[in-house]
């Protein structure tokens, strides 16, 4: 994703997390140069139309063979098309490209989909935080991937 996508995603943030990062954190993080931002884009319909926006998205970083996925995200209007999963997919190859070892993330545990898409990934459940998230409260599952 590049800087045309910050308001997009922040958008979608705001529609999809209570904890939504702001378009100033989206903006930050894309400038990060250990963090990977990517987005997945419907095709166009003809040439020479305006580029789509994107349909969902993954925020995540990769410092030397470690990784944490901080967001992944789909359209409500597109959901269960298996953008996540192809976005997930998608971070997690360039994880073995770079040689990462040990991919983590945070999910709350209310977020039933979600924990099935990371665990048929091949994540599993390296711990508890007890009462992690806020608005509303939850806990928060610990995953864990090692390649």
């Amino acid at each position: 994703m590049g800087a045309d996508d910050i308001a997009r995603t922040a958008l979608l943030e705001k529609e999809i997390f209570s904890d939504a990062w702001s378009e100033a954190s989206v903006r930050s993080h894309m400038a990060g140069a250990a963090n990977v931002s990517l987005g997945a884009f419907p095709a166009e319909d003809s040439p020479g139309e305006a580029a789509p926006e994107a349909a969902g998205y993954l925020l995540g970083m990769i410092v030397c063979d470690e990784a944490e996925v901080y967001r992944v995200a789909a359209d409500p209007a597109r959901r269960r098309q298996g953008i996540g999963s192809a976005l997930l997919e998608a971070f997690l190859g360039e994880c073995r490209a770079r040689g990462v070892r040990l991919v983590s993330l945070e999910v709350r545990a209310a977020n039933d989909p979600a924990i099935r898409m990371y665990a048929n990934a091949g994540f599993a459940n390296a711990g508890l935080r007890k009462d992690y998230y806020r608005d509303p409260a939850d806990d928060g599952i610990v995953m864990r991937l090692e390649l």
